[in-house]
């Protein structure tokens, strides 16, 4: 079994968008690799080349997106992927609604225990019992309608 080198690389995506999925793995089982998908994979996940889904097929930069300012033609005119990042947002956003629910929970946790202070309701006999004396002193206003 012999190691693909990175040079290798670009014959083998070449091949996958000329031929193929199948040519490609038969050229990566030609070099003793069992098992053409983890090439496939090292391929998606190397910073030169660019794997576009809906073609299905890969696209060789010399430079990384990193060192490259400007747009070739070919990234001008592709379309745009954008699902990693509404997937980020969207987690993000969960995230936020997570917190701002945790918040929620406190604050509104807060306003009760406050409120147990002063106020007890007895449900079996539908009563309230408020100590006026006690709200009063602890500055709160009582209004009745």
């Amino acid at each position: 079994m012999s190691k693909i080198k990175d040079a290798e690389l670009i014959s083998i995506a070449q091949k996958y968008n000329d031929e193929g999925r199948m040519a490609a793995y038969e050229l990566i089982s030609d070099h003793g690799i069992k098992y053409p998908l983890a090439i496939i994979k090292r391929i998606k996940n190397h910073p030169k080349f660019v794997y576009d889904k809906d073609t299905d097929s890969f696209m060789y930069q010399e430079k990384s997106n990193k060192d490259n300012v400007f747009l070739s033609m070919e990234e001008l005119c592709s379309p745009v992927s954008i699902e990693p990042e509404y997937h980020q947002k969207n987690q993000m956003l969960g995230n936020r609604t997570e917190a701002m629910e945790k918040l929620i929970q406190e604050l509104l946790g807060d306003r009760l225990l406050e409120l147990s202070k002063y106020i007890i309701l007895e449900p079996s006999s539908k009563t309230m019992i408020i100590d006026q004396t006690s709200l009063k002193s602890a500055g709160y206003q009582i209004i009745t309608q």
